[in-house]
């Protein structure tokens, strides 16, 4: 499914041209920077990217940038939430999954059968569907909870106990 800003609705009602939610008038033009620009309507990562630890601004070969651009497509995307590739192979893209002991498996290798690891809530276990938010959180690692025992048990629930 290719996913698009083309026909979403904004600040400027439902229906409104979507192109001009971010070009100026007719033109190509962006009515703002990038980033800011993404914030008229996302207001919610706004306030995470205020937040102390977020994903920092790194130049990478495959990456030249980390603003939204640099693993969004604005106007056509494969992936969900217009990123522009599956989310755990846009992580690895810089973070390769290379044996460190600090990652935690997204598959289930022992069951044999290579099945992916889903949360306690039952949604698949990707880089941030349970433990990050590259947007921006009050924990380091750009944890969604305290890193550690609070963070382990959302999934863990027997080990709370």
């Amino acid at each position: 499914m290719v996913l698009s800003h083309a026909g979403t609705s904004s600040p400027m009602g439902a229906g409104a041209d979507s192109c001009r939610i971010c070009h100026q008038g007719g033109s190509f033009d962006l009515a703002a920077e990038s980033d800011l620009n993404c914030f008229r309507c996302h207001r919610d990562t706004q306030t995470k990217a205020l937040k102390a630890y977020k994903h920092t601004e790194v130049i990478h070969d495959k990456y030249p940038t980390v603003s939204c651009e640099g693993c969004h497509k604005l106007h056509k995307a494969e992936g969900s939430a217009l990123l522009s590739q599956d989310e755990s192979a846009l992580c690895r893209g810089c973070h390769p999954e290379d044996g460190a002991s600090n990652t935690h498996p997204v598959v289930d290798m022992e069951s044999g059968k290579g099945q992916i690891i889903t949360g306690g809530d039952g949604r698949p276990l990707t880089c941030a569907s349970h433990c990050h938010d590259v947007h921006g959180t009050d924990y380091k690692y750009m944890c969604r909870l305290e890193p550690g025992r609070e963070l382990c048990i959302s999934c863990h629930k027997d080990f709370g106990k």
